[in-house]
């Protein structure tokens, strides 16, 4: 199951380029939303000041991916923790071009941004009906009652699909459609730790085994990467739980 396609080299570095300039803006947006300065950011993410502040400032041309990582991650870390803004602001929405603008003056709401999925990451629970940000994509259609979000795709445990990281994912609620999980399908799935508290969200491609169970498994270039099993039910005894989300149903960028 392909999503999208490769371009070619010279495209896809300069696709990479905006990307990371897109990622950059995003940053900053998320900053304003949340009132951090840079410095803040910057000690948060353990980089030095002068780097964190010429790459939220947009001094820096080429800031690199791991910085602007590290930026990302203390900024899931602050916002999982502490949530979005205490003083519960208007909703924000992001635009082609990464720019905020205010929820309520748009015609509709696109997609909730609901984080980022990434293997072997685990993060404080952020419930998803209570985004905030949303990005300008398309809900599917064929599923206008169902609960859909937009996620942030980080590593490659899925670039054999054509899933890359930096783009987005269309996931659509497996509980509110009550679609069944077919071989090949591509789905996000949750696994929890710590009570619940921390949690893994990844993407997988389901594979039926003889016995009937759903093993899921990466398409990767990346051999690090494991498939794990989908439990038929949950067992409240197991350290580590683990469900499906929903199904995916778009990969996009927006630039």
């Amino acid at each position: 199951m392909t999503l999208w396609s490769r371009t070619g080299s010279r495209a896809g570095q300069m696709a990479q380029q905006d990307e990371l300039r897109r990622r950059v803006e995003r940053i900053r947006s998320r900053m304003d939303a949340a009132g951090l300065k840079a410095r803040q950011l910057s000690r948060m993410a353990g980089v030095g000041y002068n780097t964190g502040g010429n790459i939220v400032s947009g001094r820096t041309k080429n800031p690199g991916l791991k910085n602007i990582m590290k930026l990302e991650e203390a900024l899931d870390r602050h916002l999982g923790t502490s949530g979005l803004l205490p003083e519960e602001p208007p909703l924000r929405h992001v635009n082609g071009h990464g720019e905020p603008t205010n929820v309520n003056q748009l015609p509709y709401r696109g997609l909730p941004m609901c984080g980022r999925v990434e293997a072997g990451s685990y993060r404080p629970r952020v419930e998803f009906d209570d985004a905030r940000v949303y990005v300008d994509f398309p809900r599917d259609d064929k599923w206008p009652t169902a609960r859909q979000w937009a996620f942030e795709v980080s590593g490659d445990s899925m670039d054999l699909a054509g899933i890359y990281p930096g783009g987005n994912v269309r996931v659509v609620s497996i509980e509110d459609t009550g679609r069944s999980i077919d071989p090949g399908d591509i789905i996000v799935v949750e696994r929890a730790t710590d009570g619940g508290q921390l949690v893994e969200l990844s993407v997988k491609e389901v594979e039926i085994m003889s016995d009937g169970s759903y093993r899921l498994r990466p398409r990767s270039s990346n051999p690090t990467h494991e498939a794990f099993l989908l439990p038929r039910q949950a067992d409240a005894d197991d350290a580590t739980t683990v469900r499906a989300i929903g199904h995916v149903t778009a990969y996009f960028k927006v630039f």
